[in-house]
């Protein structure tokens, strides 16, 4: 992982949970001044140990998504706090050809607000209230520079009337699409597989060596679900236990740490053994 700090957070969860995951409580532990391991432990039964730590995250589309999320931020940002005092929109989406350039924010959001307000007083009359989008930018020099299109998501009925306008609705299609749960079982495999080929000998010194794989909100935040029509962390772990069929390198035991607050998680059994 290469992060003392995660390393240190991450370690510190999973033995409030799991204080006797070794088969003994641990005495003390500490990052060792080289690794491997990642953590050394002291156990009660005067054993020494020590534990690799690896993720349970696809870097490369946590890569892509943080890539795509840091080049709406500006544009998300610029008109955000831009009332929406239209009649006919609850959301407008942008679709952006490029990043924003440090001061054309503020034209940003003047082009954006009077374009929007415009079609919005022509909606239902001079132009068709079933159009989705709109990709005409004649007259906002910014919009053509920066947009492809923006899409409309009409008005629902409102219950109440005099509320406060909604800020932040001029924003981006949240991420998503169609996904397989065997997707995060392959990265899940595919990262324990690179650490047992990683190491030929257990480091010296030690009566144990064990694995522990953390996913943490990064992945949950970043990544495809693990969760789907039959399948959820346990069972994730469990394919992935068949798939190595007992073969477990150097190490004495692995682990899978489930390091996530979601309401759907926290009470359940966070930690598991391939």
């Amino acid at each position: 992982m290469g992060n003392p700090a995660e390393e240190r957070r991450i370690f510190t969860a999973f033995v409030n949970d799991c204080p006797s995951f070794a088969g003994s409580p641990v005495n003390t532990w500490a990052p060792p001044p080289e690794d491997p391991p990642d953590i050394h432990c002291s156990l009660e039964d005067g054993r020494s140990i020590g534990v690799g730590l690896t993720n349970w995250l696809d870097e490369k589309q946590i890569a892509e998504a943080k890539g795509q999320e840091s080049m709406e931020e500006p544009f998300r940002r610029a008109p955000y706090m831009v009332p929406n005092e239209t009649l006919n929109f609850e959301q407008v989406w942008m679709r952006v050809r490029g990043r924003l350039r440090k001061g054309d924010e503020a034209a940003l959001k003047d082009e954006m607000t009077h374009l929007v307000l415009d079609l919005d007083k022509k909606w239902g009359t001079e132009l068709d209230s079933q159009m989705p989008y709109w990709d005409e930018f004649t007259g906002y020099p910014t919009l053509a520079r920066y947009l492809v299109r923006v899409e409309f998501f009409k008005r629902r009925p409102r219950r109440f009337t005099g509320g406060p306008s909604q800020l932040g609705w001029l924003t981006f299609r949240c991420r998503g699409g169609a996904y397989s749960p065997h997707w995060m079982v392959e990265t899940l495999y595919g990262n324990i597989k690179a650490k047992i080929d990683k190491y030929s000998a257990k480091p010296p010194g030690l009566s144990a060596f064990f694995l522990l794989v953390h996913y943490d909100f990064k992945a949950y935040a970043y990544n495809f679900p693990v969760e789907g029509i039959g399948i959820s962390y346990p069972e994730a772990v469990d394919k992935v236990s068949r798939r190595l069929g007992g073969a477990k390198g150097v190490f004495d035991e692995i682990f899978v740490y489930i390091d996530i607050e979601d309401e759907d998680v926290k009470d359940k059994q966070r930690s598991f053994r391939i």
